[in-house]
């Protein structure tokens, strides 16, 4: 089964993206920069929880993970 890609993660992710790029080039401790720097991580670990697919196997799934990290 082929699953369809959910385009509003793809557009979170991209403003997610664009914001730590614009914190990382303000300088300044600005009120922008702690705003930005409030939610854009906390948005991708929102994502990626969602995205996050269990198994029950522990095993499979490390291995399922070392290789593709490691590969």
């Amino acid at each position: 089964m082929v699953m369809k890609r959910k385009r509003w993660i793809d557009v979170l992710k991209g403003i997610g993206a664009t914001l730590v790029l614009f914190g990382h080039l303000i300088y300044s401790e600005s009120f922008l920069k702690i705003f930005i720097y409030s939610f854009h991580m906390p948005l991708f670990f929102f994502i990626g929880g969602y995205l996050f697919k269990y198994e029950v196997n522990l095993k499979r799934f490390i291995l399922k993970k070392s290789r593709r990290l490691l590969g």
